[in-house]
């Protein structure tokens, strides 16, 4: 095997990081065509092939070809095909760019996905900074307000009245952007003034309208429509009868008598928001409007309840997109930057100097930047990522010790209710064993410990000292000579809490550090 001189590495780190200049967000395809074709040209390849199936997008270049021994990549978003006279060194140094162009990938058509999602809603929505200027408004807001700098003021309060309808506005703070949200109530408020004016016309309209409607007296409910049965999942009998308590969980049950009771003593109730329990057992997120009306000459309460789930769900990946979006950016302006402006700082020199060790230290400076966008990717895995499913890790860690030089041992084997995020816990904390704890050997035994499995991985290196142990999992935490951005073991935690499980750390004996990770068993 022919040795790779530092001369030749400085070439393939410049390169390389030429080539990650082809990495920005942008229109996906883009990317990944303009991506190919650097790709192909830097490094003589006779093909190029990607496909990302989640929209169903195929490239080759070129079109026509035939390819006999490609390498492959595949990771969450794209599929990497390619051929040419291409040392394992250059794969191997390749691969922190592809990671990193997947996870641009990742990001782009999960924040399109997102907006789309807004863009098409029929709410009212607009985005706004600390100084109430729009940032982004959804084709509804335009629709109803037309194109505007600052959010109108009829959005400051509770109910809004405008373009002959009625919105109920919510605000949700995403920390230096926050999110105003209008639904329309209309249909309630039209139901609430027809109830003050007769018991027929209001039983008409409330079995019309999509949203579910009680009635009720000091001795219980008199009346609930059909989109209260379609809500709840109970019929009107049982609503009626003894199941309408039934529908809240314990910790909401006085809210609501608090509520009734005020509302038929003539005080006004604020709209509010809770959650209630289906008769499947599945929980919904209602918000509550109230009236009264006199009903056979007795003061009678309505409370109309508006499923707001999936505005609640929207609010929530907004909130996670926020937070992810902010660390991310934390890390790119700090640690990459940082990195990158050493490894230039060193070539400068190397131009000058020709000496041969500065490369090494750009090389360190790159290996450091590629660490940090795997990390990046693992946290946007966690929240991009829908449900949980069953996981071999057994599988899971053999895939992992195949991309270690030391040995990795692994003995025995259980599944787990998790998804691809433990590799990336578990690969983090063999990283750390090599890179911080110097061990020359890891060894991961699985194994069944009543209802969950118990992941221990076990290296015997110079270990973590006691006066710091109760820190290693907060966020930017670092020690050491070797320290990195602080993320690595955050993040780990962040996904094994994710899975409803448990990670801490031990001593090893005779020397070096144990973490032990507790999962949930199928």
């Amino acid at each position: 095997m022919k040795k790779y001189t530092l001369h030749e590495k400085g070439k393939l780190i410049t390169t390389l990081l030429d080539l990650s200049t082809f990495i920005r967000p942008g229109k996906p395809e883009s990317i990944v065509i303009n991506f190919g074709k650097e790709l192909m040209r830097r490094f003589g390849l006779t093909y190029f092939e990607a496909e990302v199936p989640i929209i169903n997008f195929k490239v080759r270049i070129p079109e026509v070809a035939e390819c006999n021994q490609p390498v492959e990549y595949v990771g969450s978003t794209i599929r990497l095909r390619f051929e040419g006279d291409i040392r394992d060194i250059h794969i191997k140094a390749l691969r922190p760019l592809f990671e990193e162009l997947d996870d641009i990938l990742a990001h782009t058509i999960f924040h399109d996905v997102l907006t789309k999602m807004l863009e098409f809603s029929q709410d009212i929505i607009f985005v706004v900074d600390e100084n109430g200027r729009v940032v982004e408004m959804n084709k509804k807001a335009r629709e109803t307000f037309g194109s505007v700098e600052k959010l109108p003021e009829a959005l400051d309060k509770d109910i809004c009245d405008c373009g002959g309808k009625t919105y109920s506005i919510a605000a949700y703070d995403l920390g230096n952007l926050k999110v105003v949200v209008g639904r329309d109530i209309t249909e309630i408020k039209r139901l609430e003034e027809s109830a003050r004016e007769g018991e027929e016309r209001f039983r008409r309209l409330a079995e019309a309208v999509p949203v579910a409607v009680f009635a009720y007296q000091k001795d219980g409910l008199i009346f609930v429509n059909k989109a209260a049965e379609y809500l709840t999942g109970y019929s009107r009998d049982e609503l009626i009868r003894e199941a309408f308590w039934n529908i809240f969980p314990e910790e909401e049950v006085e809210k609501v008598k608090r509520a009734m009771k005020s509302r038929l003593r003539g005080e006004v109730v604020e709209p509010y928001k809770l959650k209630i329990r289906r008769k499947d057992g599945s929980e919904r997120i209602v918000r509550v409007h109230g009236t009264t009306i006199s009903w056979n000459r007795e003061r009678t309460g309505i409370a109309t309840l508006l499923d707001i789930t999936d505005l609640e769900e929207e609010r929530r990946k907004l909130e996670e997109l926020s937070k992810m979006l902010s660390l991310i950016n934390r890390i790119l302006r700090h640690d990459v930057l940082n990195a990158i402006t050493s490894a230039v700082g060193y070539l400068e020199l190397y131009k000058e100097t020709r000496d041969e060790s500065l490369l090494e230290k750009v090389a360190i400076s790159l290996e450091r930047c590629a660490n940090v966008v795997r990390t990046m990717k693992s946290f946007e895995e966690m929240v991009s990522e829908g449900k949980l499913r069953i996981v071999n890790v057994g599988k899971i860690a053999e895939d992992v010790a195949k991309s270690f030089v030391i040995p990795v041992n692994i003995e025995g084997d259980c599944e787990v209710v998790a998804d691809e995020g433990l590799r990336a816990v578990i690969e983090n904390i063999v990283q750390n064993a090599i890179q911080h704890g110097k061990t020359d050997r890891v060894d991961i035994r699985i194994s069944r410990v009543h209802d969950y499995c118990e992941i221990r991985i076990a290296d015997y290196g110079k270990g973590i000292p006691d006066e710091i142990k109760s820190r290693i999992f907060e966020e930017g935490f670092t020690y050491g000579e070797s320290a990195g951005t602080g993320m690595g073991l955050y993040i780990a935690e962040r996904i094994v809490e994710r899975y409803g499980g448990k990670i801490w750390v031990e001593d090893n004996e005779p020397q070096g550090t144990t973490f032990v990770i507790r999962l949930k068993s199928p």
